[in-house]
């Protein structure tokens, strides 16, 4: 039963739609979300909840269409290959920027401004309610806890970038 489950949730990280660096939506200064409509959006497969936030994005009658055929033309849970997959065609995808940093980087790939998912799709861990937590696995969990942490920080320094205008194309840390 659910009930002996405890959950952990992780800091929310930003989604964002991103593209290959010639698409041809990089040359509208903000692309509205009829404009993103007309080419494919592939991602990883989403909560209800997420599916729900990504709609909200989108006008009324929109949203009852995207509810019966679905968000997603391509549902995959590799950000490489969605990452390759998005370099390689016209797909949009929608992604957390931490996936994709190196790529957002190297000036492969570009965040489509003025469309942002809140709250964004969630992360978390499970564990069993009422359990010791043995040392590998409370070093683990705090190990992970700082890991998200570090991505949070490094989410806010690639927003601000993507905010200026100007991506450092440094190597992540």
């Amino acid at each position: 039963a659910l009930d002996e489950f405890e959950t952990l949730d992780l800091a929310p990280h930003p989604a964002r739609v991103v593209c290959r660096a010639d698409h041809p939506l990089t040359r509208l200064a903000a692309p509205t979300v009829q404009e993103v409509l007309q080419y494919p959006i592939a991602g990883p497969s989403m909560a209800h909840e997420d599916i729900e936030a990504v709609l909200r994005l989108f006008p009324a009658a929109e949203r009852r269409r995207l509810r019966q055929k679905g968000v997603l033309t391509i549902v995959c849970d590799s950000a490489p290959v969605l990452a390759t997959v998005v370099q390689q065609s016209d797909c949009l995808a929608l992604l957390y920027l931490f996936l994709v940093e190196d790529d957002l980087r190297a000036g492969r790939i570009r965040v489509l401004p003025n469309i942002e998912i809140k709250p964004g799709p969630s992360l978390g861990m499970a564990r069993l309610r009422n359990r010791t937590l043995s040392r590998p696995a409370a070093a683990f969990l705090d190990a992970l806890l700082e890991y998200d942490r570090e991505l949070v920080e490094r989410d806010a320094l690639l927003l601000s970038e993507l905010s200026a205008g100007t991506i450092n194309p440094r190597v992540r840390r």
